[in-house]
């Protein structure tokens, strides 16, 4: 994905031993983005000089995808907007399960209002804690659905 101008791209796979001990981190984010879609892979073992780069560029990776993924969109747009939305539409102010669902929902609609309005739309403080540019940010938005696992993928 496209990044601002004095970034690194993000990506990476990273591979472990059966003691769960990095062996290899395989990079296609390294070099400028090309049009053709065929990034170089740059395969970084632990005894690379690059390993630290390779390690670091793989956590901030990673710590982008949970953040953008599976906090913002499935936490945040996904997952409690539908709760909430639920709860509002199809149960009576005095059932029980909305009753008991009220204290882990409280401010629900607020805070994702906030969320949208600081971190998502264009030119907010969200956009400025990632790399990428704004093209970027709504292929990454775009992508998130396809990203979320729900834990049946998970065996």
């Amino acid at each position: 994905l496209p990044v601002r101008a004095g970034f690194e791209r993000y990506g990476g796979d990273a591979y472990f031993d059966m003691k769960w001990r990095p062996v290899k981190i395989v990079d296609k984010g390294l070099g400028a983005l090309r049009e053709d879609g065929c990034d170089p892979a740059v395969t970084t073992t632990p005894q690379d000089a690059q390993w630290e780069r390779a390690k670091f560029r793989f956590r901030s990776s990673l710590s982008v995808l949970v953040t953008l993924v599976d906090h913002l969109y499935g936490i945040h747009l996904e997952a409690s907007n539908i709760l909430v939305t639920a709860m509002r539409e199809q149960l009576s102010p005095n059932h029980p399960l909305r009753r008991f669902l009220i204290p882990f929902t409280y401010h629900t609609i607020t805070i994702n209002d906030d969320a949208r309005s600081n971190l998502i739309q264009p030119r907010s403080m969200g956009p400025r804690c990632f790399a990428f540019d704004d093209v970027g940010l709504q292929l990454a938005f775009a992508a998130a659905p396809s990203l979320l696992v729900s834990g049946v993928e998970v065996s």
